[in-house]
């Protein structure tokens, strides 16, 4: 796989966020390490209930309990295998939940199996 093109923009991008967030008293942390192999998500943003209440009228309103921020620009554009690696990040770092059928079938199947597609 070829190795992506760091935006210039990136190490600022992050620095902004996670200072953005520290201002309004939500804990962000850049460069989070997920998985053994030195996985990484550019901005993970936790917040309690009361902090996103407080970000209802702003462009993070979507906002979760855990969240992670992956800048992308023109260098680097968002494939679908780059949205495929972050969300697999996001859920190694807890910020995906699962759904209800979805815990259902693993409940059934038991822990740590889970139904491949086409069986």
């Amino acid at each position: 796989m070829p190795k992506t093109v760091a935006e210039p923009f990136d190490d600022t991008g992050k620095e902004f966020y996670r200072d953005l967030f520290h201002r309004w008293g939500i804990g962000a942390e850049i460069e989070c390490v997920v998985f053994q192999r030195a996985r990484t998500i550019d901005v993970v943003v936790d917040c309690d209930t009361q902090q996103r209440q407080a970000l209802e009228d702003t462009v993070f309103s979507h906002f979760r309990l855990l969240n992670s921020l992956e800048l992308k620009g023109p260098a680097n554009p968002l494939t679908v295998e780059d949205y495929n690696l972050i969300m697999s990040r996001a859920w190694g770092l807890g910020a995906v939940e699962r759904s209800a059928s979805e815990k259902g079938r693993i409940n059934k199947e038991g822990a740590g199996q889970r139904e491949r597609p086409g069986r």
